[in-house]
């Protein structure tokens, strides 16, 4: 999916998750701890739209930096995950429709969230 234009170089995925037991899959491990297990405690956020996205935010080049974490809500501290303590303070909009998504950038090689400058 092409969620945004406002964040470049970046390959989007929509994960599905209707339900916890969605997000519970190990069947699969290495893509559990990818798409799954960090956003876990994030479900109280995820189910009213039963979905969230990953990003694999690239360089100009096209070799992958880090991870993009999204989950849908409007912008406002109600809807915001934790209110920002998290790691998600950026908000943008999606421009297929009139959801929002709250975004978290994680650098898997370092384990460190990123909060990006304006």
């Amino acid at each position: 999916d092409n969620i945004t234009d406002e964040i470049k170089n970046c390959i989007w995925y929509k994960i599905d998750a209707k339900n916890e037991d969605d997000m519970r899959n190990t069947c699969n491990y290495d893509k559990f701890m990818v798409l799954y297990n960090p956003m876990l405690g994030y479900y109280p956020y995820i189910k009213k739209h039963g979905h969230y996205i990953l990003g694999y935010k690239c360089d100009i080049s096209g070799n992958m930096k880090y991870l993009v974490y999204g989950i849908p809500g409007d912008k406002t501290k109600e809807e915001q995950p934790f209110k920002g303590k998290s790691g998600f303070v950026t908000w943008i909009e999606n421009k297929e429709n009139n959801l929002g998504y709250w975004l978290m950038f994680y650098d898997y090689k370092t384990n460190n969230i990123l909060i990006p400058v304006k």
